[in-house]
């Protein structure tokens, strides 16, 4: 398996600003009381903040709206039910999705004011999802699975629309993933 940094390095358009300190990482964890997963530090460490091809993940350089502790609080502010232990990964600015990881490496992703789904196992799978590099072990419905499973017992009319937004949802990002 190739990593996160090798990946992300072959991407087309690929640009990154610097790689950042151990001390300036350290500062940031603590800024937002969670640890970041161990290919999320290599890649800060190594590139500090990238684009290409249209994708702009957060890091650690001194633009606010690409800054992950600007944007993890600035998140979890309009949004009470992300979890603390979550910070932001990219804002592919599609109806107000965020793609969230923990710091075990998973990916997840969010609607407006909606609770997180897990996408994928690790950013280095997130990225080279795009080109084929690394697969998804889960297939679209066991997104909807997931969905069900964690949903409480709701009016079956509520859940429905939930199911369908996320299937929309899903859909609309796989396919802004393939295109870009």
């Amino acid at each position: 398996m190739s990593s996160i940094i090798e990946i992300l390095k072959l991407k087309p358009f690929f640009d990154s600003t610097h790689g950042v300190s151990s001390e300036e990482v350290k500062n940031a964890e603590s800024t937002l009381a969670l640890k970041f997963s161990k290919e999320y530090t290599e890649y800060l460490l190594n590139l500090g903040q990238v684009t290409f091809e249209g994708h702009e993940l957060t890091g650690l350089c001194e633009d606010s709206r690409l800054n992950v502790v600007n944007r993890t609080i600035e998140e979890r502010k309009s949004s009470p039910k992300i979890p603390q232990n979550l910070y932001v990964v990219e804002d592919p600015g599609i109806d107000g999705i965020i793609v969230w990881q923990s710091a075990d490496g998973c990916i997840y992703m969010t609607p407006p004011y909606d609770e997180p789904v897990k996408i994928y196992e690790s950013l280095t799978e997130y990225v080279g999802h795009e080109t084929g590099e690394e697969e998804s072990t889960k297939k679209p419905e066991s997104f909807v699975k997931d969905i069900e499973d964690t949903e409480e017992k709701d009016d079956p009319k509520d859940k429905t629309e939930k199911v369908s937004f996320w299937n929309k949802t899903i859909d609309l990002l796989r396919n802004f993933i393939k295109v870009n």
